[in-house]
């Protein structure tokens, strides 16, 4: 949920695709993006795999 708070933050009104964020919202972003690059592993409960239970390629989304 913390991430989406940041994504809200980041997307809040008046601040354009081209201007700098905030140096506070600069830092959560670096930290959320180290935090992600060295998870270890990731949990989806319901996720669904093919038959053969066997990942070529895994891809996350998040909107």
């Amino acid at each position: 949920m913390l991430e989406r708070l940041l994504f809200e933050e980041l997307w809040h009104p008046g601040i354009g695709w081209d201007e700098q964020p905030t140096e506070d919202l600069q830092n959560e972003w670096d930290q959320w993006v180290f935090q992600i690059l060295n998870l270890d592993e990731v949990a989806l409960p319901q996720c669904l795999i093919g038959e053969d239970n066997f990942l070529n390629k895994l891809e996350l989304h998040v909107f």
